[in-house]
């Protein structure tokens, strides 16, 4: 009998780790070749707030992203900002979300760092939004959703969405005096 060999997130939830690293490759592309990746996951590794090695099967929460996140804006000299613009803005659809995250991301720089609850606790890298696709840079095998699956958390949809668990990662433009 021949097994199916164990992938990332299938043991370990390093997701969030992934889902920091994945971002910033998108929008920082030439500071995060191989070694810079590297690199920048040791540094958010020190940086997460739960206990190791806890923080292996038990994944990250909103607080280790905010101090990842924090820890990896540093390194890399502030080339990058980031917020959690829906941590206090109440959402009662998922197309209000959607609507509002697709304007956030618009473009090659700005990316988000989404919590999905359902069907799985999970930290992704959602890079567009289209008219019926959320397309993903993952750390696992989903790259793209349907939309028309996805609701809030507690609405029943095949895909839910924590929307509290939005980051936006967003570049900052170096402005250059003569």
């Amino acid at each position: 009998m021949t097994r199916k060999p164990l992938t990332q997130g299938d043991e370990d939830g390093f997701c969030g780790l992934y889902s920091i690293v994945n971002a910033l490759t998108l929008l920082l592309p030439s500071r995060m070749d191989e070694e810079g990746r590297s690199e920048v996951f040791k540094v958010i590794a020190k940086a997460c707030k739960s206990e190791w090695p806890g923080i292996i099967w038990n994944g990250t929460n909103v607080s280790d992203i905010r101090s990842m996140l924090g820890a990896a804006r540093e390194y890399l000299a502030d080339s990058f900002s980031w917020e959690q613009p829906f941590a206090h803005k109440p959402f009662h659809y998922f197309e209000d979300f959607e609507r509002e995250l697709k304007w956030r991301i618009a473009g090659d720089d700005a990316f988000a760092i989404v919590g999905i609850s359902k069907p799985w606790e999970h930290w992704t890298c959602a890079h567009r939004l289209t008219m019926h696709e959320m397309i993903m840079t993952d750390s696992c095998h989903v790259k793209q959703i349907h939309l028309a699956k996805c609701g809030l958390t507690g609405d029943g949809t095949d895909y839910e969405f924590d929307y509290h668990q939005t980051f936006t990662l967003m570049k900052v433009a170096k402005v250059r005096l003569p």
